[in-house]
């Protein structure tokens, strides 16, 4: 996904991480958190696909913990 850049829209982007979230894929979880996570940026996925969400520190601590919980 990263790799496509600009030629992918931000709504295939976050089905395709919604995909591999629910199968509980780690880097797709520690993505979640990151983007949740108003302290990180993927600047690929965020700046480059323009995937990006609100701060909700909530939110990434859960995706962190489920990463953490999947192996990253």
């Amino acid at each position: 996904m990263r790799n496509c850049g600009r030629d992918i829209t931000p709504d295939v982007a976050l089905a395709l991480v919604e995909d591999h979230a629910a199968r509980s894929d780690p880097q797709a979880l520690l993505l979640f958190g990151k983007l949740y996570d108003g302290t990180e940026l993927d600047a690929r996925v965020e700046n480059l696909i323009g995937l990006s969400f609100a701060t909700d520190d909530t939110k990434a601590v859960e995706y962190y913990h489920r990463a953490v919980a999947a192996g990253a």
